[in-house]
């Protein structure tokens, strides 16, 4: 069991050495309709778990730089120059597009960044959803955790980044961006872009 601590210590260090990098633009989430009351609530990704934290962990509000990224992402679809395929049932879902502005990004989607990390594509985009089965109730050892588990444990430990930009595992040309909501900077904001007002929501820019 001490091998994936050693691995997670290595990871920590190798982080210090990169540098946050701002971001500003907008992003893209599909939600259920019954979530429309807390449109950019993530709770959910912390009693789940997801690709970046596992079960009982961090909250994680998952979104992608393109609309049909989120779609795929959501659905579990795999988008090809032919289109949608592999669609088995698509759900009733509400599509929010959202203005992002932070200052601490780590660009996984950065070859460069990936190898001076030393992570590799198969451990950030592989999957993760049969660790947190062969996990639940059996062990907090980090060798439960999927591999792009502990990526994600380890930027949200190192408070140092506000989100992970990363390929999408399910669109080829797709790119996803992972906030931690709890690591957002003062100077940082999350908003539901709606000109209609009908929903309202944002994360960050407060005083407490």
């Amino acid at each position: 069991m001490a091998a994936p601590r050693r691995r997670g210590s290595e990871l920590s260090r190798r982080l210090a050495t990169v540098p946050p990098q701002p971001f500003a633009g907008v992003v893209y989430r599909f939600i259920g309709s019954r979530f429309l009351h807390a449109p950019l609530g993530s709770a959910g990704s912390k009693l789940h778990g997801g690709r970046f934290n596992p079960p009982g962990s961090f909250e994680v509000l998952y979104t992608a730089l393109a609309a049909d990224t989120a779609l795929a992402e959501r659905e579990g679809l795999l988008l090809t120059a032919a289109g949608i395929k592999a669609a088995r049932s698509i759900r009733t879902s509400v599509l929010l597009r959202l203005t992002c502005r932070l200052a601490a990004v780590l660009d996984l989607g950065d070859e460069a960044i990936r190898r001076r990390l030393r992570i590799s594509l198969a451990d950030l985009l592989g999957p993760w959803l049969p660790w947190n089965l062969a996990a639940s109730g059996s062990s907090e050892s980090e060798a439960a955790y999927a591999p792009s588990q502990r990526i994600g444990m380890a930027m949200h430990q190192s408070h140092r980044f506000e989100a992970i930009v990363s390929p999408s595992a399910k669109d080829p040309s797709g790119t996803c961006l992972a906030i931690f909501p709890d690591r957002l900077r003062p100077e940082s904001q999350v908003r539901v872009d709606d000109p209609e007002g009908t929903i309202a929501a944002a994360l960050g820019l407060r005083r407490e």
